[in-house]
């Protein structure tokens, strides 16, 4: 009887780290069965299955950056009935072109150092820079198209930069059709972050 009481201890043992090892491995044999299913399964079919295969997600088109062909075709095919940026503000003043891009560059680097909402931490190691910087800008495009305009030129450079016609053209027509409706605010701020 003693000899069949440990057979059992044994046989119980046996089967109890059977099961542990079962349990433990089941994952990692059932992924490695799966991936190579679908590598089987991607392998026999075209490249344009295997690509619907393996997204989920419905194809979308990228944002596209504005170049200077866009910008001229932004500047030239506004649509007759939308208003002009003259027919906006008739009372803006004609200012000489480097002053002017000069002034703009002044009052946009005051929004980005403005620190009316930033929060330093208590040990002055950290800085979080909050505040509605996209409204100030905004403020700062209004009231500088509907104030002045520069004198015509080809390019201006200032330090490393150079602006063309082209880019302020697109930049105040942006502002322009923000205001009529047309356009947004967010197009009239990256045009002027290419301005």
């Amino acid at each position: 009887m003693g000899q069949g009481f440990q057979s059992t201890q044994i046989h119980h043992l046996a089967s109890g780290v059977f099961y542990y090892s079962f349990i433990t491995l089941l994952p990692v044999v059932l992924l490695l069965t799966l991936s190579c299913l679908l590598t089987l399964s991607c392998s026999s079919g075209s490249e344009t299955e295997t690509a619907q295969l393996s997204t989920s997600a419905p194809p979308s088109t990228p944002t596209p950056i504005p170049t200077s062909a866009s910008i001229k075709a932004t500047t030239t095919s506004t649509p007759s009935n939308t208003p002009t940026c003259k027919d906006l503000f008739p009372e803006a003043k004609e200012v000489p072109a480097r002053e002017y891009v000069l002034n703009l560059n002044n009052t946009s680097r005051e929004v980005s150092d403005n620190s009316t909402y930033w929060y330093s931490s208590p040990s002055g190691s950290s800085v979080s820079k909050n505040g509605p910087t996209a409204y100030w800008y905004w403020e700062v495009f209004l009231g500088d198209v509907s104030t002045s305009y520069p004198t015509k030129f080809e390019a201006i450079r200032i330090g490393d930069f150079e602006i063309q016609w082209s880019d302020y053209l697109a930049y105040s027509q942006a502002v322009c059709d923000a205001v009529s409706g047309v356009g947004t605010r967010r197009q009239a701020q990256i045009f002027h972050g290419i301005f």
